[in-house]
């Protein structure tokens, strides 16, 4: 059997590096891969645009004193060691506020997976900024406290309280207006 001709389908290796570049740079999330000692070997766009660092100045620094907060680097270079020690496969996936350029933190997902390569331990992670899914978790937690406080208020006011909607249908009572109408809460339900 003969080998295929050299042609356009065979990469050359610096073109194949130039795909997987823009590849990378193509992605909606931060790709920061991290050598054995935890020091950035590749960064796409995103991550330029996520931490505000160019790929040429994070490249060789260390990922805890770019991206980690003070506060948390202890323990992520700590749990750092121990995946080192590990070494194997798919990390998980963690939320955990990333710090930018300028110091402003923002809220992370961070998938990480490891690859024992040639050159030794490489880690990769895809980094998502996850700003608008806190946000939402936090509007609903505020929410149903303004739920459970409203409740609270409308069983222990003296007043009689029932709750219509707009067309005229049973929401529901507190325990006064029961008495005060003479009706249980199931038999409010079928007014309208």
């Amino acid at each position: 059997m003969s080998q295929p001709a050299a042609d356009e389908s065979t990469v050359a290796p610096g073109q194949l590096a130039e795909d997987v570049r823009l590849l990378l740079d193509a992605s909606h999330d931060a790709i920061i891969t991290m050598d054995g000692d935890g020091r950035i070997a590749a960064w796409n766009l995103r991550a330029t645009e996520m931490f505000g660092w160019t790929a040429d100045e994070a490249r060789g620094r260390e990922v805890a004193d770019l991206l980690v907060p003070p506060e948390l680097r202890q323990a992520h270079v700590a749990g750092f060691k121990r995946r080192l020690a590990k070494s194997r496969g798919s990390i998980g996936v963690h939320e955990f506020p990333a710090m930018r350029r300028d110091g402003s933190r923002l809220p992370v997902e961070l998938g990480i997976s490891f690859l024992n390569t040639r050159r030794g331990p490489l880690f990769v992670s895809f980094v998502r900024d996850i700003t608008e899914r806190v946000t939402d978790r936090l509007r609903q937690k505020e929410l149903q406290r303004a739920n459970e406080m409203t409740q609270l208020v409308i069983q222990n006011t003296g007043l009689a309280v029932a709750i219509f909607s707009l067309n005229g249908t049973f929401l529901q009572a507190n325990d006064r207006a029961c008495e005060v109408f003479g009706y249980t809460r199931p038999e409010l339900a079928g007014l309208t």
